[in-house]
């Protein structure tokens, strides 16, 4: 426990003399998302957003660093699952690729400290709970400090692109989630709570699925609910029976086009 405080005790008092300047400096490279590397790291491997969130078990899926501009207060969202816990910092210094704030606990009311070190694209974190340090290391994935900027990578990696089913009809889905489903405009969106499942799935919503009144009791709907395989020429969807009426249950296997160029998530 002493050498614990001392150390802490000295990483603070180095820092307060490597840099007092005002955090707001046009040269922090620290703001912005940083993915958990761990989750990064099998997200790459197995394409699964819910093996890359078991593997990370109840550790921060990703941080949003915002260093705010002139009189205004630098914050850290911590993302646990979909969970955010957001804490304005009280005290923020540190210059360039070092820092080292306190924020102050919503509900427990209790000051906890952070130091962030950051080398290439890897920021490391160790936050202090109780004394305790607790260290780990993210990738940095965008200089937009948003969720949505997660989510826009992983829809890169996982879904992006132009497919084909047996019957050639042509399915195209983009980063921010609008889509082309078989020739009807829409969203697509990856889930990320798994609360209630255990695999991957997608949320679909077709513009016009619900406004069309049917009297004929024969239009087929396009589930909302899809769960989803990812491998590396295709796609593999099954739509998750639900209590509606008239939906079009099915598996879509869909094929990526040649044309098509898939990127990954650049580390």
């Amino acid at each position: 426990m002493k050498i614990a405080i001392k150390t802490h005790l000295y990483i603070l008092t180095l820092c307060l003399i490597i840099s007092v300047q005002s955090v707001y400096s046009a040269d922090n490279t620290i703001k912005g998302t940083w993915v958990n590397e761990k989750y990064l790291s099998m997200l790459n491997r197995s394409k699964s957003p819910y093996k890359a969130q078991q593997i990370i078990g109840n550790e921060n899926r990703c941080v949003i660093i915002d260093i705010a501009e002139k009189n205004a207060k630098s914050s850290i969202n911590f993302i646990i699952g979909t969970k955010e816990n957001r804490y304005v910092f009280d005290s923020l210094v540190g210059n360039k690729d070092f820092y080292m704030g306190y924020f102050l606990h919503n509900e427990s009311k209790k000051r906890d400290s952070v130091m962030m070190v950051k080398r290439d694209n890897v920021l490391e974190i160790t936050l202090w709970k109780n004394g305790n340090p607790v260290r780990s290391s993210y990738n940095g994935v965008s200089t937009k400090p948003s969720v949505a900027a997660l989510e826009l990578h992983i829809h890169s990696l996982l879904l992006s692109g132009k497919y084909t089913d047996d019957k050639y009809n042509k399915y195209e889905f983009s980063d921010d989630g609008t889509c082309i489903w078989n020739g009807k405009k829409g969203e697509c969106n990856i889930g990320f709570d798994f609360t209630s499942t255990k695999s991957d799935y997608l949320n679909v919503e077709i513009t016009g699925n619900e406004k069309k009144k049917d009297t004929t009791n024969t239009i087929k709907k396009i589930p909302t609910l899809w769960t989803m395989e990812k491998y590396k020429d295709r796609l593999v969807l099954r739509a998750v029976s639900t209590k509606e009426k008239n939906t079009d249950d099915a598996q879509l296997i869909l094929f990526r086009t040649k044309d098509d160029k898939q990127d990954s998530i650049k580390k």
